[in-house]
């Protein structure tokens, strides 16, 4: 690489700065829909896209979300989440569980379609969603969060005994679904819920 390209190159700090920027310009809906693009495919986190686009509470500094260079404190994860998925469509009897902790970068459509893989799937006992930065309150229409199809599941679905959701953005509403849903057939033994924190959104749309 020449020093030219070097110079060329956009850092963390250079993409936060030309997003916030965004912000500062009129929203209009092209600029709306690629914060929402970013924030589903976790290139920024959705909260940082709520302030930009002027719907949320929250007055922090805008920081990246893209992964520091530093060796991270979390545990790697090397989930294959489209395998995963294939495993849970062919109810594949070796798969009892799915672990997909940590794995913040997750999109939240490939997520959103192995939850709903889960749904028919005959052998699957566990699912691990810890500390993916997972919402429930978002300020746009309720079918565009990842945790959607969670309810679904766990109304149809008589295998799946545990889930884990510890440490993410879940609200006691969302809990409180989750265990109506759990009545529906009974059979969901555990639910580990720790360490939410709850952000409150306001919409200036």
């Amino acid at each position: 690489m020449t020093m030219s390209q070097r110079n060329d190159m956009m850092t963390d700090a250079d993409l936060m700065d030309a997003i916030q920027a965004l912000g500062e310009q009129e929203q209009n809906d092209e600029v709306k829909e690629l914060l929402k693009m970013m924030s589903d495919n976790r290139i920024i986190s959705w909260e940082e896209a709520e302030q930009i686009m002027g719907c949320s509470t929250y007055k922090g500094p805008i920081k990246s979300s893209l992964p520091p260079q530093t060796r991270p404190m979390e545990p790697d994860n090397d989930t294959d989440v489209d395998w995963s998925i294939q495993q849970l469509q062919m109810d594949d009897p070796k798969l009892k569980q799915v672990n997909l902790n940590n794995m913040k970068r997750t999109p939240i459509p490939q997520l959103k379609r192995l939850l709903s893989a889960i749904k028919n799937n005959t052998h699957l006992e566990k699912i691990a969603l810890a500390n993916m930065g997972l919402y429930d309150n978002d300020c746009e229409a309720e079918q565009l969060y990842a945790l959607q199809p969670i309810f679904d599941v766990v109304a149809s679905n008589t295998t799946l005994k545990s889930i884990n959701l510890e440490t993410n953005y879940l609200s006691g509403d969302f809990f409180a679904r989750l265990f109506k849903a759990a009545l529906v057939n009974q059979t969901l033994e555990e639910v580990k819920a720790v360490n939410q924190v709850h952000f409150s959104f306001t919409s200036n749309f």
